[in-house]
């Protein structure tokens, strides 16, 4: 097993970091980046950050590439998915669009009067699909900054307590002003008096989406401390209860429990079905593999052997949940989870139509960002007049906007990268600390890609750049545990 060298950072190097941390702390701030200035502000942020970063390249090529070159196949993967971008804006002929994509020459045919002399579009809205391919840029920009920056178990360490932080100030702001409404002093949401929190998001899925980042993260690092304290079997004595309930009150450790409780009763304030079954369901699969692989490899253990910290967490973990939900009755969350209240027409309608774009596109799709211009061809009578500006499906957009090739990459970026983080969870680690925090990882990533199916939070910027941030720290996390660095 190797051990970490300390690696002296440059001026440079350290002044990035804190660009990139401050960046992950603003971005939620603006209303989730959901404006077109604060969206612009982003860009500029992050494409200045990867400028000084090719400059400090240029001066020390491996102070930068050493990480980059480890991953290798993942940026491939997102290298081609902005070229097929850049492809979906190159001018074409209309006789060779009606060969290789008919459905979209005859949507340019019926949209204006082209000729077959005329040039048109794979993106059936060339703004649009700028405008979103600069956006897929600043991500993946913020992907291979987080890959070269984050080298040292202590910046891992900054990044996350930062994201949580952000996280718990998101959950006293949200029930803050959902508790005190109308005499609220500080800055007032325009949606402020709903039954519902949203934070500093417009909407509550989206707000909720943020919030289950941090519980996941906070998760994993309350794994990690379980894994590294001595097991002591509870008994049913006064004496012995009073010892670990002093326990618990003197050593700070526990107080990451209590982060997770305050986490949790705001995510059950946001009201979000979409953000809690999946999260629920990233959250237990994860850590039922995760057990059953321990007790896998420890079958030969002796019986009176320590569970699995994955089985030792559970108890603390439903503790917290129990005690955010005795306010459900007055969230009104456990109501909107009835049968009932599940179907949602206006949503089924919309991926239904959804889906037929794509069948009429499946290849190339209408174009990055151009779903609300084709939409309005698929309207039904069905939805009343009301369209959609996002399919309420991040994936079946995806397919429809990019087709098979652009949806085909992202899913072999996500699956590559969560197979190396799972591979390396599955590995012995020198440090408990690791393997928690890469679990909480994945089960942020995993629990946010599950959301998508139900909604559109990989068009909020600030929850889809927290997303491409999280995946380049499981692939850190992942390469510390393989590496076996401490």
């Amino acid at each position: 097993m190797r051990t970490e060298r300390f690696r002296p950072h440059s001026l440079l190097n350290r002044g990035l970091f804190l660009g990139l941390l401050l960046l992950l702390v603003w971005v939620p701030l603006p209303l989730g980046s959901n404006r077109a200035w604060s969206l612009a502000m982003l860009e500029v942020w992050v494409f200045l950050l990867g400028a000084l970063a090719l400059l400090g390249w240029a001066v020390r090529p491996g102070q930068f590439s050493r990480n980059l070159r480890h991953e290798w196949q993942v940026l491939a993967l997102l290298l081609l998915g902005l070229l097929y971008l850049g492809l979906q804006l190159l001018p074409i002929p209309l006789s060779l669009l009606e060969f290789i994509a008919p459905a979209k020459a005859r949507w340019w045919q019926a949209s204006q009067a082209v000729t077959a002399a005329e040039t048109v579009r794979l993106a059936a809205s060339w703004s649009a699909a700028i405008a979103a391919a600069l956006e897929q840029c600043a991500y993946v920009v913020v992907f291979c900054l987080t890959l070269v920056l984050v080298d040292t178990v202590k910046r891992l360490r900054m990044v996350i307590y930062t994201m949580i932080g952000v996280t718990v100030f998101e959950a006293v702001y949200g029930l803050t002003a959902f508790f005190m409404r109308d005499s609220f002093m500080l800055w007032t949401p325009p949606w402020l008096g709903h039954h519902w929190a949203t934070g500093t998001f417009i909407n509550k899925n989206h707000y909720a989406a943020n919030l289950s980042f941090g519980i996941a993260l906070t998760l994993g690092l309350c794994l990690s401390f379980v894994a590294a304290q001595p097991y002591r079997r509870w008994h049913l004595r006064a004496k012995r209860i009073a010892e670990h309930m002093s326990g618990a009150l003197l050593n700070p450790g526990y107080l990451r429990f209590g982060l997770l409780l305050a986490l949790f009763t705001a995510f059950f304030f946001a009201q979000s079905r979409g953000a809690l079954l999946a999260f629920t369901a990233a959250a237990g699969s994860l850590l039922a593999c995760g057990a059953y692989w321990r007790g896998y490899r420890e079958r030969s253990r002796p019986s009176t052997a320590a569970p699995s910290a994955e089985i030792r967490v559970l108890p603390w973990l439903f503790a917290s949940a129990a005690l955010a939900a005795v306010w459900l009755n007055s969230s009104a969350l456990f109501t909107r989870l009835l049968p009932a209240e599940l179907h949602d027409s206006g949503r089924v309608i919309t991926w239904l139509q959804t889906w037929s774009m794509w069948l009429d596109h499946w290849c190339f799709g209408v174009g990055n960002g151009s779903f609300q211009y084709v939409f309005t061809h698929y309207k039904v009578a069905a939805l009343d007049g009301h369209l959609y500006d996002y399919a309420h499906n991040d994936h079946l957009q995806l397919l429809a906007e990019q087709g098979v090739i652009g949806a085909g990459l992202f899913l072999a970026f996500f699956l590559l990268c969560t197979g190396r983080m799972l591979a390396a969870y599955g590995k012995r680690a020198r440090s408990h600390g690791d393997q928690g925090v890469l679990l909480g990882i994945a089960i942020a990533v995993s629990a946010f890609f599950l959301h998508g199916f139900v909604d559109f939070n990989f068009h909020i910027p600030a929850n889809a750049l927290w997303f491409y941030t999280l995946m380049a720290l499981g692939l850190v996390a992942a390469r510390r545990i393989v590496q076996g660095v401490s």
